[in-house]
């Protein structure tokens, strides 16, 4: 489909992965996930946009959650991984802390801190938890904040068997 073709536009790369989400709902993983990365390989580019690199991310994040749903723990960790640094990567490069943007990093921390307890490897699951536990005080008190997604991130603080914080 993308053979011959080099690049995509930032409106391509946002229709493959609303593609990929689809095939994801009909719970075609398999496509999802060939559909993501190749967006992904054909968005990457030297001369990295800030708007491709949150493209990059969220797809990097969409092929994680699927990877979670598959049991395929490495390959979600590696792609949490990627996504939270291409993020971090674009907020230090605009000198700017998004609250929202925090909210969606702090969900991948936990997310990884939840596989690694899965694999049963306390040490990196609680250094992620803390990592997690970390931005989200700085952003408690936020105007910012989501409520929805707050409560998300404190439902996923508990099941790590976190109570307060």
């Amino acid at each position: 489909m993308l053979k011959n073709k080099k690049s995509l536009t930032l409106d391509e790369g946002f229709e493959r992965y609303y593609l990929a989400l689809e095939y994801k709902s009909v719970g075609n993983n398999l496509k999802a996930i060939n559909i993501l990365k190749t967006t992904i390989i054909h968005l990457c580019n030297p001369e990295k946009l800030s708007n491709e690199v949150h493209l990059v991310a969220i797809l990097q994040n969409a092929l994680a959650k699927i990877y979670m749903e598959v049991n395929d723990i490495k390959q979600a960790l590696y792609f949490f991984d990627k996504s939270i640094l291409n993020i971090d990567s674009l907020t230090a490069k605009e000198n700017k802390v998004s609250v929202p943007l925090q909210e969606q990093q702090i969900l991948k921390l936990l997310n990884m801190a939840l596989l690694y307890k899965k694999i049963k490897k306390p040490d990196k699951s609680i250094k992620y938890l803390k990592l997690g536990q970390d931005r989200y005080k700085l952003i408690i008190n936020s105007k910012e904040r989501d409520e929805t997604m707050s409560i998300t991130i404190k439902n996923k603080m508990q099941t790590l068997g976190i109570e307060n914080f």
